[in-house]
């Protein structure tokens, strides 16, 4: 076997190695989250803070719980000690509560959601376009929030409860952008028009970007687990 053959075995292997070492990751992960996965989503359906969508609500915090251990799991191996790690992730996690979309909008909203009260009973809606809160400064926008796992798996959850067309869908739209799936508002304001000319309840809406959002959390995850077992590699070639 000549020199350049054994290169390309030696090549395959540690692709190969490299491949089963991130499956391994990802199936032990899986495991390991789900439980608490399905108690997050358990109690907040028994509390009455969850409804219409527990197996699509628990899909997504599956992935999401599995994208924090893989941040943790990204930490620890770039980290050259464990202590280092055990001070970094904190930080990691800072950003991605800030810049997720839920306290400041990613864009700012077409217009506000209100529901006054009339004669004792809760009204129809009311649009205002004209209180509408801020959106982020443009850095943040375009260059911060979008590399944010934790904006993808809100944008996620709110996709999927937002086409319900109830009082929380209208609220979603007041404070969450839901930015791979265009035209929120003019389908909101279709369906209170709509609701406006019926006596009985509008049902929900099957169009959504779910899919996606799911593609691309599992982009963040593919990508996480990759730099994971780089880096393991890397210090295991390191220390031999």
């Amino acid at each position: 076997m000549n020199p350049d053959e054994q290169q390309q075995k030696v090549i395959a292997k540690g692709v190969t190695e490299g491949i089963l070492k991130a499956v391994g990751i990802l199936a032990l992960l899986g495991v390991v989250v789900g439980p608490q996965s399905v108690l997050f989503i358990g109690v907040m359906t028994m509390m009455g803070a969850q409804e219409n969508h527990f197996f699509g609500a628990l899909g997504i915090m599956w992935l999401l719980t599995l994208e924090g251990a893989l941040i943790g799991l990204v930490i620890s191996a770039l980290a050259s000690s464990p202590e280092k790690a055990l001070y970094t992730f904190p930080l990691a996690l800072i950003p991605q509560l800030l810049l997720a979309g839920l306290f400041i909008p990613v864009q700012k909203p077409e217009k506000v959601y209100m529901f006054p009260e009339v004669e004792g009973r809760q009204g129809p809606p009311l649009t205002d376009e004209t209180n509408r809160p801020k959106r982020m400064q443009p850095l943040l926008q375009y260059a911060a929030s979008p590399v944010m796992v934790g904006r993808w798996g809100l944008e996620a959850l709110c996709d999927l409860y937002v086409h319900d067309y109830e009082k929380y869908s209208y609220l979603i739209l007041d404070g969450v952008t839901i930015s791979l799936h265009s035209g929120e508002f003019r389908r909101a304001d279709r369906h209170l028009s709509a609701l406006g000319k019926s006596s009985s309840s509008v049902g929900g809406d099957a169009d959504t970007a779910l899919p996606v959002y799911m593609a691309v959390l599992a982009l963040f995850a593919a990508v996480m687990t990759g730099t994971t077992v780089m880096a393991m590699k890397m210090k295991d070639r390191k220390n031999s």
